[in-house]
């Protein structure tokens, strides 16, 4: 007789996705791996700087007081900022880090599109992906989209969110190591160096699963993913 073991796990939270048969109908048009490269992916995250944390070393009882095994803190305690980018089939974008002080708004947003994203779609001849905040559809971004010729893809509202560029994010965090970061400009500059440190070979792979996202999304009937 076989005895299943339960272990307490933390439960995963993911939208409930509304129109299972949108997915189903995009699924089948856009099949074509190629479609996805057509596309500059965006998203914004927020990216921190804990500054005390607690570790261990290894080193010989002679090194207790060399610097190299200290921990550096910063006199604040946290560097915290909003950073902006965009992705596409061969394409890295730089990064953009909202200022301090300045609440993400469309007026805001419009700036960050005109500065980063419109002379990606412009020189790569691509279209618009990004997610359903409110910000993004409101009546000024629209009459700003129509103004400046953007062609948008959307996906459904309360769907999963597939877009490739999360996995990114995270690689940018698997490669971010704040210890030195003692000013806010070194956090900056850190968060720059591991966004560059992203393969291109990765970006492109992730573009080139969209395919398999959308398979997966029906399979588990708009239910959570391994994506």
């Amino acid at each position: 007789m076989s005895i299943d073991i339960f272990s307490i796990f933390t439960v995963v939270s993911e939208p409930t996705l509304i129109l299972t048969n949108v997915y189903v109908k995009i699924a089948v048009e856009k099949q074509i791996t190629e479609y996805w490269r057509t596309f500059l992916y965006t998203d914004e995250c927020c990216s921190k700087c804990y500054a005390n944390r607690a570790g261990r070393v290894l080193r010989t009882p002679k090194d207790e007081w060399n610097p190299k095994y200290f921990l550096r803190s910063v006199k604040y305690g946290l560097f915290s900022c909003m950073i902006y980018s965009t992705i596409s089939y061969g394409y890295k974008g730089p990064l953009w880090f909202m200022p301090c002080g300045t609440t993400m708004n469309s007026i805001v947003y419009s700036q960050v599109l005109r500065q980063i994203t419109l002379p990606a779609l412009q020189q790569h001849n691509l279209k618009l992906q990004q997610d359903n905040a409110p910000i993004h559809f409101s009546k000024y971004m629209k009459n700003f989209y129509t103004a400046n010729n953007i062609e948008l893809y959307r996906f459904p509202v309360m769907s999963p969110d597939l877009n490739p560029i999360e996995h990114c994010w995270n690689l940018l965090k698997s490669n971010f190591f704040p210890e030195g970061c003692t000013t806010y400009d070194l956090f900056k500059e850190e968060v720059k160096r591991a966004w560059e440190q992203i393969p291109q070979d990765i970006i492109n792979h992730l573009i080139d699963s969209m395919p398999k996202r959308l398979e997966e999304v029906i399979k588990q009937k708009g239910d959570a993913t391994k994506y």
